[in-house]
């Protein structure tokens, strides 16, 4: 739901910004950027889920852990981390937004 809501707007924004021979380049790179992000957020959350076991006093694989409040504990603060990223996604999609309206405005002399 949450892609669904935030890549067309953005991929429309983006294309729309690209000369017509160009486009298909631009939509090339938001994939790559896409699935680089996609590889840092699983790298990212993968480390927090870690950490937060490590801190708990586990040290063995994950599938053997006892106790289901230490996995709950590091669900919870992937989570966080998952949350502070859509935050950051906002505040930068609102910001083109808002540059893109000046500048809109700006070529209609307003």
């Amino acid at each position: 739901m949450g892609s669904g809501m935030f890549l067309p707007p953005n991929s429309n924004l983006i294309l729309g910004h690209a000369l017509r021979n160009q486009q298909g380049m631009a939509s090339s790179l938001m994939g790559a950027i896409r699935n680089v992000g996609m590889v840092i957020g699983v790298a990212a959350f993968e480390t927090v889920a870690s950490m937060t076991i490590y801190r708990q006093g586990q040290t063995t694989a994950i599938h053997e852990i006892s106790s289901p409040e230490i996995l709950t504990t590091a669900f919870h603060n992937v989570m966080l981390l998952g949350v502070l990223f859509c935050i950051i996604a906002v505040i930068l999609s609102a910001s083109a937004r808002d540059a893109e309206d000046k500048s809109d405005q700006e070529i209609a002399g307003i």
